[in-house]
């Protein structure tokens, strides 16, 4: 970290008692303070920045840190204002699946967490209703807000994880499915990473995916963020920063040349989420979704890798894979401190 890194942090967690950064304060914070390893891929500062540029409609910048100038933790926000009164989210929720607190330096981690979910409550006791999202099962978050479960209302999501050593793909079937698709012209794979992800590649991807959904007449199930204009440009531009630091992937299989189905992961290539999916509606007989994601898990299962994180949702595809009954942990704290929203 340098001097002017330094400053910000300690201006951060010593100027005030309850410190909430906003605005500009909190961004400076991100881009200069924030670790360049994080928990998980939806705490990182390209994540973060990417939000808070890109998806304003969200809210405004806002991060809350506990601790000293040595060592720190903070979770980063977004503050909005509605007819409802106002309210704190983790950035980027909706669209997160996962979450954890970030440190920096020497810190009691569990300490930290348990004072930021205090310190998040007495927001809430100002008239803000609080809600952190996708809290990981048995991290510092979820155990520091299980400890003040008396006054947070806690409610589990699936979030499935396929341990590899687990992995239920039939090899005859698979082989045959790809076989139907053949039919249609000459299948190949292909991993898009590094500066091969570029922007414009995953901006793409977004708009193919959102004519799948509009296509199968299933648009209105989507966010209203994911159907923002501004969408496709941020998971563009996200997915590019984390590409360049080999944390973001998109996974595809074409016939006779036609992209017919894409997977987007995030994450190191050691410990992949599989964030966002889409397929041509065209060759759903052929089902190419599942023959990607089959033909991914079957080159994971002779590497390394232990696991694959498929995000929130328990899919009857990732269940066939032989996903488990993972979950996580959303959290929420009504205006005046309740457990309850307004």
């Amino acid at each position: 970290m340098d001097i002017a890194s330094e400053a910000i942090s300690a201006r951060a967690v010593e100027s005030s008692a309850r410190p909430m950064l906003r605005g500009r304060s909190a961004i400076d914070f991100v881009q200069n303070a924030w670790p360049q390893l994080t928990p998980t891929e939806f705490v990182s500062a390209e994540w973060i920045l990417s939000v808070w540029e890109f998806l304003p409609e969200l809210g405004s910048p806002a991060v809350v840190v506990s601790g000293s100038h040595a060592g720190w933790g903070a979770i980063a926000l977004t503050e909005s204002r509605g007819d409802a009164g106002r309210s704190l989210v983790v950035a980027g929720a909706p669209l997160v699946d996962e979450h954890e607190v970030v440190t920096s330096g020497p810190v009691d981690v569990d300490a930290v967490s348990r004072d930021l979910v205090h310190i998040l409550r007495q927001e809430a006791k100002t008239g803000t209703a609080v809600q952190l999202d996708c809290a990981v099962p048995d991290s510092h978050l979820a155990r520091a807000l299980a400890a003040h479960r008396a006054h947070w209302s806690l409610e589990p999501e699936p979030a499935p994880v396929i341990d590899l050593s687990a992995l239920s793909v039939n090899a005859l079937r698979h082989s045959k499915r790809l076989n139907r698709l053949a039919r249609t012209g000459p299948v190949t794979f292909d991993v898009i990473e590094g500066h091969r992800l570029t922007a414009a590649v995953g901006t793409s991807f977004v708009e193919r995916r959102l004519i799948s959904w509009e296509t199968r007449g299933r648009i209105h199930e989507l966010p209203d963020v994911e159907r923002s204009p501004a969408f496709p440009v941020f998971l563009g531009e996200m997915v590019h920063r984390m590409a360049v630091d080999r944390n973001a992937r998109l996974h595809v299989v074409r016939a006779g040349g036609r992209t017919v189905a894409e997977d987007l992961m995030l994450g190191p290539v050691s410990d992949p989420l599989l964030y966002m999916r889409s397929y041509d509606p065209a060759f759903s007989a052929c089902s190419p979704g599942r023959i990607l994601l089959e033909h991914t898990l079957l080159g994971m299962s002779g590497s390394a890798l232990r696991r694959l994180r498929t995000g929130r949702g328990d899919e009857a595809y990732k269940l066939a894979a032989g996903a488990d009954r993972s979950c996580v942990i959303t959290a929420v704290v009504g205006p005046h401190g309740s457990g309850q929203t307004k």
